[in-house]
């Protein structure tokens, strides 16, 4: 991100009005921030996010996966957030075992996790937030022989298959231990009017969506409703942005999810936001 002045960080995002479809406990965070920052937020939800049952974990994971492991990779904060538990649930871990995170913000969830004092090695690519850069990562070069446990949420439209299809290639034993599960979710119909009411009025600037499963989700339910191509579809990823304009977004912008550097990057883009409207 190129240095500039930053307007003051209580109002620098005044007259921007930003769409939140991230998960209700993940969404009222960004949108804090956000609003602390100036924006006028709209949470809309599409995702929901839930704890697997121990009886669907076990049809890919035991015990045994976990005593063997040299190397657990956290995709998510959220695979922090329901998978530390099921470990420590599972019992001991090898003494060498490292822990990997996709990601600065799923690393500090992870040592924010775990207790006071720990020793556990964690390791993250630097820079990158994404699997190719874990991959890239000198320590995941030579697996071969090593068991690898790749700790993920289910889906249907599928996960992280990349980084399974490539540790397996490099010689690494792969399981995973699916712990959550994420589920399209159906806005209620006031929930539709508003923003349709919302977009009607041009008062609109932008939509955050982190995933292509976000993404499919928010034009499911957006199916009725006009004039969202006039705003601009905020990402994470430059696949969700691909992902996005063959859905018919042609404005996407690709920004960090840390805080800080989120609000610094809406500054930046604020005009070009602005001028979409």
């Amino acid at each position: 991100m190129p240095s500039h002045h930053l307007e003051n960080p209580d109002e620098s995002l005044n007259g921007l009005t930003i769409v939140i479809t991230r998960p209700r406990a993940q969404g009222d965070i960004t949108a804090q921030y956000l609003a602390a920052a100036g924006a006028r937020v709209i949470r809309y939800p599409v995702l929901i996010i839930e704890p697997r049952s121990q009886t669907m974990i076990e049809k890919t994971f035991s015990r045994a996966d976990l005593v063997h492991a040299n190397g657990i990779i956290f995709v998510s904060a959220n695979a922090v957030e329901y998978g530390l538990p099921v470990i420590r649930q599972y019992g001991e871990l090898r003494a060498d075992a490292t822990f990997y995170a996709i990601g600065k913000m799923t690393a500090e969830a992870l040592r924010f996790a775990l207790p006071a004092g720990s020793t556990q090695t964690i390791e993250t690519a630097s820079p990158g937030n994404d699997s190719e850069a874990l991959l890239a990562m000198p320590a995941l070069q030579d697996v071969a022989g090593q068991h690898m446990i790749i700790v993920c949420g289910y889906s249907e439209a599928g996960g992280r298959t990349l980084l399974q299809q490539t540790l397996r290639a490099r010689g690494a034993m792969v399981t995973l231990l699916s712990c959550y599960e994420r589920r399209r979710l159906k806005v209620t119909a006031d929930e539709q009017n508003a923003l349709a009411a919302q977009l009607q009025s041009g008062d609109m600037t932008a939509f955050l969506a982190l995933s292509i499963e976000t993404l499919d989700s928010l034009m499911e339910n957006m199916s009725n409703i006009a004039g969202w191509q006039r705003c601009t579809l905020l990402v994470s990823h430059h696949r969700v942005a691909q992902a996005g304009r063959e859905r018919g977004w042609t404005r996407c912008e690709i920004v960090p999810m840390n805080k800080l550097a989120l609000v610094e990057a809406l500054q930046l883009l604020k005009p070009t936001l602005r001028a979409s409207v």
